[in-house]
């Protein structure tokens, strides 16, 4: 063998790795993409997801404020009917009070003036 002369496997070999090369850094660059993309979905899934919590944070506050709204109104209707059966209790005593019939000393007391 000279210097200069390479055999033939040599070249046979060399080209075998280089394609394999090309081929590894294409599956390299495959799996480069690959992985970009997954990074970027769950980035993107990671902004929903607190998104959504924020939202439930929210429905979970306007929940509790319709109960403490709920509450408030029930408390109010409670003393509005308390207060509708004071009225009515009174209205009774003002109609009972003149609804009576005068008194028999006040009837001749009347008739002597």
């Amino acid at each position: 063998m000279e210097g200069s002369e390479c055999p033939n496997y040599l070249y046979f070999f060399g080209s075998l790795l280089f394609i394999g090369g090309l081929i590894n850094m294409d599956d390299l660059k495959k799996e480069y993409l690959r992985n970009d993309a997954i990074g970027k979905t769950k980035s993107s899934l990671k902004g929903t997801n607190a998104q959504l919590e924020k939202e439930l944070k929210k429905e979970d506050i306007n929940k509790e404020r319709k109960q403490k709204l709920n509450t408030a109104k029930e408390v109010v209707n409670e003393l509005l009917e308390e207060k509708k059966k004071e009225l009515k209790k009174s209205d009774k005593k003002i109609e009972d009070f003149y609804s009576k019939e005068p008194d028999m000393k006040m009837n001749e007391s009347l008739k002597n003036l």
